[in-house]
């Protein structure tokens, strides 16, 4: 749609028979996603990624951060997590461990930096997909 209100993807994995009998998640393990009610515990929200400024191929937890923004219904998620270059595309959690927004956006020190919200129609889409 050329709006970063929808930048997310899905890698969807076909199945190729199985492993010992299993199926991918089975062995690699899962998340679920919801969206986000309006009242929320952004303290137990999480980013964990790639950064870029890490030894390649190490995932790392950018912690619990304490200072998020969202608005009841908004299509984006503010934080001042600590994350790098890198980590676009990294799931936002809750202390559930739901996927409740995409990390998208650096905006560098002293700013907010951004990802998309999973809202009632990306969680449609993502489902029918």
């Amino acid at each position: 749609r050329g709006d970063s209100e929808f930048d997310i993807a899905v890698l969807t994995i076909a199945d190729s028979g199985s492993y010992f009998n299993r199926q991918i998640g089975d062995y690699m393990g899962y998340l679920g996603m919801r969206t986000q009610p309006c009242s929320y515990r952004e303290a137990d929200w999480r980013i964990t990624g790639y950064p870029g400024d890490k030894p390649r191929g190490t995932v790392w937890n950018a912690g619990i951060c304490d200072d998020w923004s969202y608005s009841c219904g908004s299509r984006k998620i503010y934080h001042q997590c600590d994350t790098a270059g890198g980590m676009s595309g990294s799931a936002i959690r809750d202390g559930g461990n739901y996927i409740v927004g995409v990390h998208t956006n650096g905006a560098g020190s002293g700013s907010f930096n951004s990802g998309v919200a999973i809202t009632n129609y990306h969680l449609a889409n993502i489902q029918n997909w």
